[in-house]
């Protein structure tokens, strides 16, 4: 299965991550990659797919790919947690490179 999110995760979440930021006003380290593409998925449809699997009688394939069918990059992700939507109560996040991932750091 892709990227999953929605309520109720207890693991850590990317967009979870962020919303929570972003209603907060806390900033947030990410990847200094924000290019990387995922193909996220909401829980609810994970869980339809998974009893649809068990309770149908006869499947034709062993393996299923399951995803949202669309890719989309982390950082486009991170553009649609700082917009607004009208009435919302969301304030922007600061986002920042991670500095382990983007190389950056002292050197001896």
């Amino acid at each position: 299965m892709s990227s999953i999110f929605g309520p109720v995760r207890r693991t850590p979440c990317f967009i979870r991550g962020l919303l929570e930021s972003a209603d907060d006003g806390r900033e947030v380290t990410v990847s200094a990659d924000t290019d990387h593409r995922r193909q996220f998925l909401y829980i609810d449809d994970a869980v339809e797919t998974v009893w649809l699997a068990l309770t149908t009688p006869e499947i034709p394939e062993f393996v299923y790919n399951i995803t949202g069918g669309t890719w989309l990059t982390e950082g486009e992700v991170i553009g649609a947690a700082n917009r607004r939507s009208p009435g919302s109560r969301r304030r922007s996040a600061t986002f920042r490179r991670s500095a382990s991932t983007a190389g950056w750091g002292r050197s001896t």
